[in-house]
């Protein structure tokens, strides 16, 4: 969050102390319409392409992409154990990755027919 927002560990404890409930409840009650400063967190979290689903998973370690890629094979962890989240925030971002690259399709027909086109020119 702080990378995120650019807020203190103080500021965003603040805010997050201001509303009811979890992260995630918080994520589900989102409202693009309002002005309150989780809301302010939770669109920066989702201009990076976040979903609600995405926040839950992040605040009880869920992703099960990520569980499936654990070193060792699938296991539960547990969101407040250091060990858990560091292990499952070092393996997230090559499950995203993964996702992101699967989700790309090129149509290399396409490149090639324009790649023709401009030697011909030349």
């Amino acid at each position: 969050m702080q990378v995120v927002t650019k807020l203190s560990r103080q500021e965003i404890l603040r805010h997050a102390h201001a509303g009811i409930g979890e992260w995630t409840e918080l994520a589900e009650d989102y409202c693009g319409v309002t002005n309150t400063p989780v809301d302010l967190m939770i669109s920066h979290l989702q201009k990076l392409g976040l979903t609600p689903t995405d926040i839950h998973n992040l605040e009880y370690l869920e992703d099960k992409d990520v569980l499936n890629n654990l070193p060792g094979g699938f296991r539960w962890l547990k969101k407040n154990v250091r060990e858990d989240v560091i292990i499952y925030f070092e393996r997230s971002p090559q499950c995203f990755e993964e996702k992101i690259m699967n989700a790309i399709h090129i149509d290399y027909n396409l490149l090639t027919a324009k790649t023709e086109k401009e030697f011909i020119e030349c």
